[in-house]
């Protein structure tokens, strides 16, 4: 199990017992340990104190991660594993994580995150990174194990790791599983001024929205003469044409 010392390596394990996932995350981190390369457990508060106890003294050089409520939504997942891995590269010249991966029981969100791991390899391509996304096989629905062969380019298969059959790439993936944008309707126009004290109409534009568009003519200073602003399907949609 040799790293790549300049690019990511993404990888899949769905695992059936507790015993199976210990067998394979536990010498996966502690070679990269012993090699002075950064290490990082994300998984559920009983799956950390699983892991502290079978890494035993190496579990001193590992940075553990509560993913209790860490996978809300698919771009602030993205972002809190970048800063994490950002400060460990500031001590490593490598790292190797182990990330237990949680998903709702909504049908509606799934391929969300399977999106989430498709746009990992690009969102984290150019790091150093060695990286074992972990999903127990006991109650995950089918369509997340096939969208884990379908994102991982490498996987853990018996007692070898193998390229996926099924991996797509990201950008056709993304295409695929994106819906098509609902059609707007009922736009209208706001009259708006150059600076935001010019902002009109205040009773028929949402709060939220009226907020968003003062902060955006502050730091902007003045809109394109050509732009128009609409609104469409409440008072908090915009819509800058």
């Amino acid at each position: 199990m040799s790293s790549d010392h300049t690019t990511l390596r993404h990888n899949a394990l769905v695992y059936e017992s507790t015993d199976e996932y210990l067998a394979r995350a536990v010498p996966f981190l502690k070679a990269g340990i012993e090699a002075g390369e950064g290490a990082v457990v994300a998984h559920t508060k009983p799956g950390l104190a699983m892991m502290r106890e079978a890494l035993g003294a190496e579990a001193a050089h590992a940075t553990f991660i509560d993913v209790s409520a860490a996978y809300t939504r698919p771009a602030r997942t993205l972002a809190a594993y970048h800063k994490v891995y950002v400060e460990q590269l500031r001590k490593n010249p490598t790292l190797r994580a182990v990330a237990d991966v949680q998903f709702g029981p909504d049908p509606n969100e799934w391929d969300l995150w399977t999106g989430y791991e498709a746009v990992f390899n690009r969102s984290f391509g150019h790091l150093p990174a060695w990286v074992l996304c972990s999903y127990d096989a006991n109650g995950t629905p089918d369509p997340i194990i096939e969208g884990v062969w379908q994102t991982h380019p490498e996987v853990v298969a018996g007692d070898s790791w193998s390229s996926s059959d099924h991996y797509e790439d990201p950008d056709d993936l993304l295409r695929r599983i994106t819906p098509a944008p609902a059609p707007l309707t009922g736009l209208r126009p706001i009259p708006v001024g150059r600076t935001a004290e010019e902002l009109r109409e205040p009773a028929r534009v949402g709060p939220r929205l009226r907020a968003h568009l003062l902060l955006g003519l502050d730091l902007a200073g003045r809109l394109p003469r050509q732009a128009q602003l609409l609104t469409a399907g409440g008072p908090d949609h915009l819509v800058v044409r």
